[in-house]
């Protein structure tokens, strides 16, 4: 199967909720282990596609999401 892209929109959660937040946020995208190419990529089974970035949108949805943990975590 071709992945689209040049690169991997991922994170490493290690904290439970966090990973549950990230799966929530990128919907209806998962993100899975490519051995291949050994690196992360998105698939979304509604459509069958696969890509190595998520779409810009979700991927600014979760960017600001961990901005906003970050920022709140400091205080």
């Amino acid at each position: 199967d071709k992945i689209e892209g040049d690169h991997v929109h991922s994170l490493d959660i290690s904290d439970d909720e966090e990973q549950d937040e990230y799966k929530r946020l990128i919907y209806p995208w998962v993100q899975r282990w490519s051995s291949k190419w050994a690196k992360y990529f998105f698939y979304n089974p509604k459509t069958k596609a696969s890509k190595w970035e998520l779409p810009k949108g979700i991927a600014l949805k979760v960017d600001r999401f961990f901005e906003m943990k970050l920022k709140r975590e400091d205080k």
